[in-house]
């Protein structure tokens, strides 16, 4: 059994951030323990050290640009294949990564193995287009009233599943990595 935690990262401490919890059984089922809306830094990591995650998907850049410019590599790359993504030079961006690379260390000094993601693509390279047609494909019972935050952190903890599994899909280059979800739907 492994727990693989998700987590859509706002930006600030003031907003809510979508976290999942999901627990891959011996029979490789994956149940949904918990989807929600947490806020602090530490409120987030002690939950997910709590709910003893091994991996933690983050739906936030968690490196800066080799070079200056609106864009990692990663990005480009990322952009190139039809994925969006947001210039990290925006001020949004610039909170958003800060707060996720405290995070990502914490977690990993906990001895966690945290990845990147970024749920929209994740929908789009699974060829579900939601959350809706992405569980019912992997047989997962998600609740009814979620927020857009917690939707898409339940698709960064999909993530997760799948990195666990060695089958997620990767987009690299000098600057960071890209974790998505491989074709599920067809």
């Amino acid at each position: 059994m492994v727990v693989c935690a998700g987590l859509d990262l706002s930006a600030s401490e003031r907003r809510p951030s979508g976290v999942s919890i999901l627990e891959v059984g011996e029979d490789n089922r994956i149940a949904l323990l918990f989807a929600g809306s947490l806020y602090g830094d530490l409120e987030i990591t002690n939950f997910i050290l709590h709910h003893k995650a091994s991996i933690v998907s983050i739906d936030a850049p968690l490196t800066r640009p080799k070079t200056s410019g609106h864009y990692r590599r990663v990005d480009l790359r990322a952009k190139s294949m039809g994925f969006k993504v947001l210039p990290l030079t925006w001020r949004g961006m610039n909170m958003l990564v800060d707060r996720a690379v405290k995070i990502a260390d914490e977690l990993r000094r906990a001895g966690l193995d945290v990845i990147e993601t970024h749920p929209a693509s994740s929908l789009k390279s699974s060829g579900c287009g939601s959350l809706g047609a992405l569980s019912k494909a992997l047989g997962i019972n998600i609740p009814g009233k979620l927020t857009r935050d917690e939707e898409c952190g339940i698709v960064a903890g999909l993530v997760g599943v799948f990195y666990y599994w060695n089958k997620a899909f990767v987009i690299k280059d000098v600057d960071g990595e890209i974790y998505l979800l491989p074709r599920i739907c067809y």
